[in-house]
């Protein structure tokens, strides 16, 4: 079964699920003072 995105970048609309290694856009935006809380899909 395919699991949902439960995180989109805003920029280039890429997403993640949450599990296996973090996307490089995810380690950049947690390096740059955001947090993964900023990137969930509501």
């Amino acid at each position: 079964m395919k699991v949902k995105p439960k995180y989109r970048d805003p920029q280039s609309g890429h997403t993640w699920t949450g599990r296996g290694l973090q996307p490089r856009w995810i380690k950049e935006a947690l390096a740059s003072g955001g947090t993964l809380e900023r990137l969930l899909i509501k």
